[in-house]
């Protein structure tokens, strides 16, 4: 691979040639010399940066350090400082070393960038941004502000950013009115028809999370009578609503939207439940609820033709 010493609007004066990935050797109009980075698979260079190197520079130079380990398998040392170190070495950006070779980035057109061979040593030197500061190349260990510190880099002088108007946290892209909300698409009026697949598993997922959830108000059966109402009815305090009959008729009359409503926005007494149970389990739980109403209030024409003699018999006995 041929890396040639350049200087635009100048005519080159020297070629650099990588060799068998362990040196670099430069033809000029003199001879032909080679420069060892990695001798038997060891160090045998060091790339040099400024005391206070800009960040292009240090980029740079972890970008070098790291191709040049996955070529070799050797680590070559970065180092800073204002003096050469001793051995060859690979200067990269502006620095005393490089200045002391003639070598004036100023020079340079902005973004133009130089590599020239000289004894023990390879200048790579740009016309960079001069912005100083951590270059972070690995992200183990990132520059961070801490909560609610100031920074006058924002006109309001806060760190802390508020999400942008329209902002959706990744998964929570609430799109659909009948999922989410238990309504008709673009409408008010609450739909009658489930939104999701209602089989087996969802409705053992409703069981689980009403009797979690649900159970301590309504009881296990639905019937309004559970441990919660039980003790607030004893202590006769005169704040206690009752909670609603879920297998009574009059929410048996109401559509599954509403019921999936009640649970997310909650009704008189009762909390929402929107940051303890996701829509999903909302949708399980107001299916089981139809199961306990269906439960309560079958008749024996509801029942499988299979099963239907069985439970005739049972009335005989």
């Amino acid at each position: 691979m041929r890396l040639h010493n350049r200087l635009k609007r100048k005519p080159p004066t020297a070629a650099l040639v990588l060799t068998t990935s362990i040196g670099l050797a430069a033809s000029t109009a003199t001879g032909a010399r080679q420069l060892s980075l990695v001798t038997n698979g060891e160090p045998a260079a060091t790339i040099v940066l400024a005391s206070h190197p800009t960040r292009v520079a240090e980029f740079a130079a972890l970008e070098l350090q790291h191709h040049l380990r996955l070529i070799t398998g050797a680590t070559l040392p970065i180092a800073k400082g204002d003096t050469r170190p001793e051995g060859t070495c690979l200067l990269v950006g502006d620095s005393p070393a490089v200045r002391a070779l003639g070598i004036k980035p100023e020079q340079l057109l902005f973004e133009q960038y130089l590599v020239r061979f000289h004894p023990g040593a390879v200048a790579l030197v740009g016309h960079d941004c001069p912005d100083s500061g951590e270059v972070v190349y690995d992200m183990d260990n990132q520059y961070y502000y801490k909560a609610q510190s100031a920074d006058d880099f924002f006109a309001d002088g806060r760190s802390m950013r508020t999400p942008v108007d329209g902002t959706v946290a990744r998964g929570d892209l609430r799109a659909g009115d009948p999922f989410f909300r238990g309504r008709v698409e673009g409408d008010t009026t609450f739909v009658t028809e489930f939104p999701v697949t209602v089989d087996q598993d969802l409705m053992h997922r409703g069981q689980e999370r009403f009797q979690i959830f649900c159970a301590p108000c309504h009881g296990l059966s639905g019937n309004g009578n559970g441990v919660v109402n039980i003790r607030a009815t004893a202590l006769a305090e005169g704040t206690w609503t009752p909670p609603s009959d879920l297998v009574g008729q009059s929410v048996v009359d109401r559509p599954v939207g509403h019921i999936y409503n009640t649970i997310t926005h909650g009704i008189r007494n009762m909390p929402s439940y929107k940051n303890q149970i996701d829509p999903r389990d909302r949708w399980a739980i107001v299916a089981y609820v139809r199961a306990l109403q269906l439960s309560r209030n079958a008749s024996l024409a509801d029942v499988p033709a299979d099963d239907r003699a069985a439970l005739e018999n049972l009335g005989t006995r």
